[in-house]
């Protein structure tokens, strides 16, 4: 998805996320549920990984708009 997303939105971009691929999300995940991550860390984690989520989701959308509006 990313590979294709600069064709449909050149301005839609993932650099000034704290995670930024999707291994990196399951790794954060895996810390955040740890119990040796404090609460706060773990909060911090959880905000991160909706940035990325919903980086992800509205990536979608935009393809999928675009795509459509081919048809």
């Amino acid at each position: 998805m990313k590979t294709v997303l600069p064709a449909f939105d050149p301005d839609l971009k993932y650099g000034d996320l704290d995670v930024q691929e999707g291994m990196e999300a399951v790794v954060q995940y895996s810390r955040m549920i740890s119990p040796e991550t404090s609460d706060s860390e773990a909060r911090e984690i959880e905000e991160d990984l909706l940035a990325y989520c919903e980086q992800d989701t509205w990536a979608m959308v935009v393809i999928h708009r675009s795509l459509t509006e081919l048809l």
